[in-house]
């Protein structure tokens, strides 16, 4: 059996397009995107510090605080909570994104199908976030790994 180009190769080529040599009227380094696809104009991705890539969705830090979210979108994992502002790190998922605030709380968003979004308590003191498929992990300031989500394969 012949295979093919891989999901992730088509929409992550279709979505960013940079290199000197670009087709169709697109400028080096212009985003792309068709479907359901979040789309951004490049000057939103500029002076971004923190980048995460999901599954088929990327999340970006910029040097204000805010959050600037691009790709699949079927399950709100671009919608980035309305008070984006003070974020240091971010996690993309499977379906879902992760956020980390100064003042060490984590912010989740998109779908929760194996309760990802549901941030332990006390939602305090961390300082990093990873995320999973369907899990997702937060590091405390004082080097203690919290995880959360589903448990399918004892991640």
């Amino acid at each position: 059996m012949k295979r093919g180009w891989p999901v992730c190769g088509l929409v992550c080529l279709g979505m960013l397009v940079a290199g000197a040599r670009v087709g169709r009227g697109q400028s080096a380094g212009s985003i792309v995107g068709w479907g359901s696809m979040v789309i951004v104009e490049q000057s939103a991705l500029e002076h971004c510090v923190a980048v995460a890539a999901g599954r088929f969705h990327s999340l970006g830090v910029r040097s204000d605080g805010s959050i600037v979210a691009w790709g699949r979108n079927d399950r709100g994992q671009c919608n980035v909570p309305e008070a984006s502002a003070d974020f240091v790190a971010v996690a993309a998922g499977g379906f879902h994104s992760l956020g980390v605030t100064s003042d060490g709380r984590i912010s989740a968003w998109g779908d929760n199908t194996g309760s990802q979004l549901n941030v332990p308590a006390p939602n305090a003191d961390f300082v990093a976030v990873a995320a999973g498929e369907f899990h997702s992990l937060g590091l405390k300031s004082y080097g203690t790994i919290v995880a959360w989500g589903g448990n399918y394969y004892v991640q």
